[in-house]
């Protein structure tokens, strides 16, 4: 049994702006991290026919929160509205309490989940009380866990947030790590570190899928302040590797400041990063409204809604590389081979990570959808995607 849920129903929610606690709903969610997510590609494969993509052009995902995510990105939805029975026209989980149609039963516990519309501008500490974040439980030598928004375990927050005006949009990502008090830098001292995905925009207007690591480490003795800090990037090909790029030098900016917070009082380390966006118009229709006689509407061909798109976002063009790069709207790391997803016998990884100090912070997937609304979700049920 399937629910059927129309524009109007879709209208209604996708502006919520919400996190839910969503824990284990049993072995039939895979773990509920979709570390077996192929029989489910195909539900996502009904979503992208009815915004107008090719079955060759429907991202192969090799996880349920990343299908999860693609298919809010794409109908503009929130994540826990489609996991749950009334988002569930694409059949990724059934509604009959007789759990014997082969699907899950349709529930929004099995991931922690929120929802950022696009904002003006940079986001930074004075947005964080209007802002809602993932949590997650850090402890040093064991994987981020991620945990209740509100939950005493939380410790270590991160907050996804497309900014800006049309073709110049940035994703903002705030991480607020409550652990960090320390006021003082040693030299040479490695701060932090963070994982992304990003595209290469090749000249035929292909993408060539990434994944950059932005290390960060202390380059004075002295008070903790973002000009103590250098920040270099490894894992996009072409820009060098003896030294590293600076982050600068591939269009990335980050701060870091000592500051009490809507997750804490106690003065503590507040990261941000500047991260360039690419969303074209040959590489992501779907944000453009094309219809099905390729032309661009702004409109959202399932939802009828306005897309928050309609010039491209061609990220940042190093000199070293002299192609651009930037984050995707869809949620990374895909498989690279649509036949053979997830891999069998190998690693499946987090797209967003983060190591403060040594200890593991944040692991999680973000997509952006047409709205220009950021989505972010991460799995609590084990096995869960590790961090690269």
């Amino acid at each position: 049994m399937r629910t059927v849920v129309r524009s109007s129903a879709i209208s209604r929610f996708a502006g919520t702006v919400t996190t839910v606690w969503l824990c284990g709903v049993g072995s039939a969610w895979a773990g509920g991290g979709g570390l077996d997510a192929g029989p489910f590609q195909p539900f996502l494969q009904q979503v992208c026919g009815l915004v107008g993509l090719a079955p060759s052009s429907c991202p192969p995902m090799p996880t349920l929160t990343e299908i999860v995510l693609a298919i809010s990105e794409y109908q503009d939805t929130p994540p826990d509205f489609v996991r749950g029975p009334l988002g569930n026209f694409a059949g990724i989980c059934s509604v009959s309490s007789t759990g014997n149609t082969g699907l899950p039963i349709c529930s929004e516990f099995n991931a922690v989940s929120t929802v950022n519309p696009l904002a003006p501008s940079s986001i930074g500490l004075p947005d964080l009380p209007n802002l809602t974040p993932l949590a997650f439980q850090a402890v040093s030598g064991q994987p981020a866990t991620p945990v209740a928004l509100g939950s005493p375990l939380a410790n270590s927050f991160v907050y996804p947030v497309l900014t800006g005006p049309d073709g110049q949009h940035t994703l903002d990502v705030v991480v607020d790590y409550t652990p960090w008090t320390s006021k003082f830098f040693v030299i040479n001292q490695p701060v932090a570190s963070f994982t992304f995905p990003v595209v290469i925009l090749k000249a035929d207007n292909s993408e060539t899928p990434v994944t950059a690591t932005l290390n960060l480490t202390a380059t004075c003795n002295g008070a903790i302040a973002s000009n103590c800090l250098a920040g270099t990037v490894t894992g996009i090909p072409g820009t060098g590797t003896n030294p590293p790029p600076s982050a600068a030098q591939l269009g990335i900016q980050f701060g870091l400041q000592l500051a009490a917070s809507p997750n804490s009082p106690t003065p503590h380390g507040i990261f941000r990063f500047e991260l360039p966006v690419i969303a074209t118009l040959a590489t992501d229709p779907v944000h453009f409204g094309v219809n099905s006689s390729g032309t661009p509407t702004s409109i959202n061909q399932f939802s009828g809604q306005p897309t928050a798109f309609s010039k491209n976002d061609l990220g940042f063009t190093p000199k070293s590389l002299g192609l651009p790069i930037g984050v995707s709207p869809t949620p990374a790391p895909q498989c690279s081979d649509p036949n053979n997803c997830p891999p069998p016998n190998t690693p499946i990884h987090f797209g967003f990570c983060a190591t403060i100090g040594g200890t593991p912070a944040v692991g999680t997937y973000v997509s952006i959808s047409t709205a220009a609304t950021a989505y972010a979700s991460s799995p609590v049920s084990a096995p869960l995607p590790q961090c690269p």
